[in-house]
């Protein structure tokens, strides 16, 4: 009997342990999204810093078969648009790069003649990188930002070499919006001749993996802000000092802006034409006027749009927060309607009854509290009382013993 609850405990400890396992990589794998880039390999001239890259020809020792490819994990969603590769992220987020090896870099395609050559004078003219020991295989990663300016390109050397065992870091963390060029540059050493271990021919060749994509927000939201109380505003807030935008560094999306203001001959608003425009990062806007932002996500044809008005009119106050017209405002109006501090209308009537049962409530309230509270104390009083009577019959039962 011991020996098959011992023989279940430990059924149940291996599944557990199963079951942890398989969490830990989803975890690994960043929540399961994976997108593939390009594997193929182009062929490039011997020592021209991986330049004039083609297409590999059958006479080629790489040709037929794929060193590897690149892959991206931890996005929310790809947008694609014919060659061009758009990888969507949100909040939470944490893209990763990394490379996924067909082979083994001493025994290329099953053949032990062939091998990732170490390029101890790699360089590369694209990428403008200048001679060095490139290893056993180099990645360059370019980034290009929101303003069109290309950053220094990243260099990791011998990454072959790291990827295959595993001991250094190969993954390359993704956190900023812009375009990324990424190569891979590598050469193979074709053994033809050999006695023995003795090499008496060799022949080397250069290769390139070449891949472009894009980063961008996947959302498509601004965050403006109340210029005095700096307040977060949302669709039909009133701001009455103005406000300011945020774009939380979503730096590719397009907000149109446009101004109306009151038109008392017409009853009604009138867009300010001169004023319309596109707003960036940390504009603001103070004049008076109700302003619609009309935000584009152009990656994912999502749009948004949030009504603010900034002034102390109260019509316009009633129409942004209503989202009624002028003409409908005042109609209200007319009927004996009110306007609150917060922009509500109110029926005039009601608003008084409402007043009126909020003081009757209140007076209510209080005197119930009242009257618990006197029954409480007379409660008390009666105890205590009713503890002294009992007192006095117990001495003077005593007394009358005594005697």
């Amino acid at each position: 009997m011991v020996k098959k609850q011992k023989k279940f405990i430990l059924i149940i400890f291996v599944i557990i342990t199963v079951i942890c396992s398989d969490l830990v990589n989803v975890s690994a794998n960043d929540n399961g999204s994976i997108y593939y880039l390009s594997n193929t390999s182009m062929s490039t001239k011997k020592d021209n810093g991986f330049s004039d890259a083609k297409k590999i020809d059958n006479n080629d020792p790489h040709f037929g078969w794929n060193l590897g490819r690149f892959y991206i994990t931890g996005f929310t969603d790809i947008s694609k648009d014919k060659d061009k590769v758009t990888v969507l992220k949100t909040p939470g987020d944490k893209l990763k790069l990394k490379f996924k090896l067909d082979q083994k870099i001493n025994e290329l395609n099953g053949d032990k003649s062939l091998h990732i050559s170490k390029d101890r004078n790699g360089y590369d003219k694209d990428f403008a990188v200048e001679k060095t020991n490139f290893g056993k295989g180099t990645l360059i990663v370019r980034y290009t930002d929101y303003k069109n300016y290309s950053h220094k390109p990243t260099i990791y050397t011998d990454y072959l070499s790291g990827v295959e065992n595993g001991k250094a870091d190969t993954t390359i963390e993704l956190s900023e919006e812009g375009d990324y060029e990424v190569a891979l540059d590598y050469e193979i050493k074709h053994d033809k001749l050999k006695v023995g271990p003795v090499k008496l021919y060799s022949t080397y060749t250069n290769y390139k993996i070449i891949c472009k994509f894009s980063i961008r927000n996947g959302n498509c939201m601004i965050y403006p802000f109340d210029i005095k109380s700096k307040d977060e505003l949302t669709n039909g807030s009133l701001a009455p000092n103005g406000f300011y935008i945020d774009l939380a560094k979503s730096r590719y999306l397009t907000i149109n802006i446009k101004k109306e203001i009151l038109n008392k001959e017409s009853n009604g608003l009138i867009e300010d034409t001169r004023f319309n425009k596109i707003a960036k990062d940390e504009d603001s806007f103070t004049d008076e006027g109700i302003y619609t932002l009309t935000v584009n996500n152009s990656s994912t044809g999502e749009e948004t749009k949030k009504i603010i008005y900034v002034g102390d009119n109260n019509i316009l106050k009633a129409s942004v927060v209503n989202n009624l017209s002028i003409k409908e405002v005042n109609s209200q109006l007319k009927s004996g309607a009110k306007i609150t501090k917060d922009g509500e209308i109110v029926n005039n009537k009601n608003y008084t009854s409402n007043d009126v049962n909020n003081n009757v409530y209140d007076k209510h309230a209080f005197l119930i509290v009242f009257l618990v509270f006197v029954f409480i104390i007379l409660v008390m009083i009666f105890l205590i009382l009713k503890r002294k009577k009992i007192g006095l019959i117990h001495i003077k039962n005593h007394e009358r013993n005594d005697d």
